[in-house]
């Protein structure tokens, strides 16, 4: 509902909504001047990269991205039920020794996120391990990530595309629109600098 309510505003504000994906950048002299996509060519003065894990532009571009913590192993899942160690507002954060676990009730549901920073394979916690799946569990590796650089003639990388932290911190959303806000400002500002193109 969020990127929905957001893409909304972006095309209030002027956005021009395209569906194509883009296969490679255009460069030309050293700068990115958009993309090209099966449809043709998109120019653009400046080319912002929000493309998540699929982290586009990096991969194109074949940019470094470099681990700032050991590797970490994140697993999530979900069960039906109710545990009453959760709390009334239905949370519990359990820090482990090696990581830890996140279980949030919602709808009769329990989402659970577990990590470990020793190797180890995380499990949902004990606590849910009577309760039937409703999602089966899934697990991938993670950790404390930058590609560097972030940013360059023409083009910026925003959100998890430029980087990724632990999401202990349950701050991944507000992160996520203050790069994309960091990014746009950035954008606005060396655009404005060049004068009109």
């Amino acid at each position: 509902h969020l990127d929905l309510l957001l893409l909304r505003a972006a095309v209030r504000s002027g956005a021009q909504l395209r569906h194509e994906m883009p296969e490679v950048p255009i460069q030309e002299q050293g700068r990115i001047g958009g993309v090209l996509t099966v449809r043709g060519a998109v120019r653009s003065r400046m080319l912002i990269d929000a493309t998540g894990n699929a982290a586009w532009l990096r991969r194109s571009l074949g940019l470094r991205r470099i681990a700032l913590s050991d590797p970490m192993i994140v697993a999530r899942g979900q069960v039906r039920g109710e545990v009453a160690s959760l709390g009334v507002d239905g949370m519990r954060f359990v820090p482990e020794p090696n990581g830890w676990a996140l279980m949030i009730a919602h709808d009769g549901l329990i989402s659970w996120t577990a990590l470990c920073t020793d190797g180890q394979q995380p499990v949902a916690p004990s606590v849910l391990a009577s309760l039937p799946e409703t999602i089966a569990a899934s697990k991938a590796a993670t950790g404390w990530q930058l590609t560097q650089p972030v940013a360059g003639d023409g083009w910026l990388i925003a959100g998890d595309a430029g980087g990724r932290v632990d999401p202990a911190g349950g701050s991944g959303l507000s992160d996520a629109l203050a790069s994309g806000a960091r990014a746009a400002h950035a954008a606005a500002q060396s655009l404005q600098s060049e004068g009109p193109g």
